[in-house]
């Protein structure tokens, strides 16, 4: 009998070892988590601050273009008024000039907005994918700090017992 009480006071004591072992492997995979999830939001930060920068360099350009193409449209007016007859042929070559200038700002605007679309939609692919880490991040950090998910987890984790590959997935990262 006393031997059998000795036999179940080591087992307890190996359980014991063994959820305080658990214990201290969630703790440092809540850590990891924790600075993770800290690097995640920054990096999410820089992205946000980097697409508002080019949306404002956008608009900044589509105003441009909307200014010049005005100024244009007047220059134009202006110029069929004063010569509603005949163009000289340097006023002629001039507006050319003009207008194959404009035809290329145009196009490198147009180039500048599908380059800028093209970032934003790549910049929002990013933060999508970062806010889905997040929340898995905020979900394991929920479940740990939630008492019986903290048991669970610590009740499922024993020495020899493979670790869960969501768990050694953010971990590695």
């Amino acid at each position: 009998a006393q031997s059998d009480e000795k036999a179940l006071i080591a087992k307890l004591h190996q359980h014991i070892v063994a959820l305080q072992l658990s214990e201290t492997t969630a703790i440092s995979r809540l850590e990891a988590a924790n600075t993770r999830l800290q690097k995640l939001e920054a990096q999410k930060l820089r992205v946000e601050q980097q697409l508002d920068a080019q949306q404002q360099a956008l608009w900044h350009a589509r105003q441009e273009g909307h200014q010049r193409a005005r100024h244009l449209r007047h220059t134009i007016q202006a110029l069929r008024r004063q010569f509603s007859g005949a163009l000289p042929l340097a006023q002629q070559e001039k507006f050319s000039n003009t207008m194959l200038q404009l035809q290329e700002d145009k196009a490198r605007a147009r180039e500048e907005v599908h380059k800028a679309v093209e970032e934003r939609r790549k910049a929002e692919g990013k933060a999508q994918e970062l806010e889905l880490k997040l929340k898995g991040l905020e979900e394991l950090i929920a479940t740990l700090k939630d008492a019986k998910g903290a048991q669970k987890v610590g009740g499922s984790i024993t020495r020899d017992a493979p670790i869960p590959s969501s768990c050694t997935r953010a971990r590695t990262r």
